[in-house]
């Protein structure tokens, strides 16, 4: 594929709405929302920043993304698991990486840190379960071990 096919790709996949099956978000109090946000505060505020708006071109917004609170969080799971590479373009031809997370997070580590992302900054999503990232972790072949 041509690069700018891969952008347009990129592109597209940023701007799809969510499609939430939770019509509020979980409450603060939620033990596995106090677990997430200790997490994310530990391994992912740095650069997705504590309000998730991340930094303009370099890490993204985690608050705008619609793919974050999607009906399905295979995607989401997969990224923290493996990590992500941007793409590279002509003016930013080395983009950053996000580091992969799967050898360092439990499944109820990494289940109360997504639940967290998908109920924060106005996302309304249902929790991601032990039983779902232990799938999405055997599907894909990540050990924590």
């Amino acid at each position: 594929m041509k690069q700018d096919d891969l952008e347009a790709i990129a592109t597209y996949l940023k701007d799809i709405p969510a499609e939430s099956a939770a019509t509020a978000p979980l409450s603060a109090d939620d033990p596995s929302m106090q677990a997430g946000a200790a997490i994310y505060r530990d391994l992912c505020a740095a650069c997705h920043k504590l309000d998730g708006a991340g930094v303009a071109a370099l890490f993204p917004s985690l608050a705008a993304s619609g793919s974050v609170a999607s009906r399905e969080p295979t995607s989401l799971i997969r990224v923290v698991l493996r990590g992500a590479q941007s793409v590279s373009t002509s003016a930013a031809p080395i983009g950053p990486r996000m580091p992969a997370f799967g050898w360092q997070l439990n499944d109820a580590e990494l289940a109360a840190l997504l639940t967290y992302i998908r109920n924060s900054w106005g996302h309304a999503a249902m929790p991601v379960t032990e039983r779902t990232v232990r799938n999405a972790r055997s599907r894909l072949a990540v050990r924590n071990d």
